[in-house]
């Protein structure tokens, strides 16, 4: 699911407001449940994954605190 997401990244800019609100909010869900294992496996690849997927999600992640 988490990957899935990573792929529809670039296409958020076309949601309204409250559809990029639900789906940064299912994202941080799946990450902060996730397994410590994710996090490190998304630590161990970001230079294999879209940059500017990435970009997206540290964003996400630091602003969640």
């Amino acid at each position: 699911m988490a990957i899935s997401r990573a792929f529809a990244i670039e296409f958020v800019d076309l949601l309204s407001p409250g559809e990029r609100a639900e789906f940064d909010s299912a994202f941080l869900h799946l990450w902060k449940d996730a397994p410590p294992l994710n996090g490190l496996w998304y630590e161990a690849s970001k230079d294999l994954l879209n940059p500017d997927a990435v970009r997206y999600i540290d964003n996400l992640l630091a602003q969640s605190g």
